[in-house]
């Protein structure tokens, strides 16, 4: 199992105008950590979560959390 689905991450080199065009879509800001080390943001619909990253990712990146990663990651290779 991959783990748990966390969220359709997005790479955005503007945070705020990001938030404005997705609120102005009915999305609503969701509370996040400080889990990256760059500036994020995350944006939810109650069902769907996008994050929105400064840093430079893949296009469309699809994003699991696994509670046990290094283990998990040594058993796929």
């Amino acid at each position: 199992m991959l783990g748990r689905f966390l969220e359709i991450s997005l790479h955005t080199p503007d945070i705020q105008a990001s938030l404005a065009f997705y609120e102005s879509l009915g999305f609503m800001q969701a509370t996040v950590g400080e889990t990256w080390s760059h500036p994020y943001a995350v944006v939810t619909d109650g069902r769907l979560f996008i994050g929105l990253h400064a840093r430079p990712c893949p296009p469309l990146a699809v994003t699991y959390v696994h509670s046990d990663l290094a283990k998990y990651a040594a058993n796929l290779r």
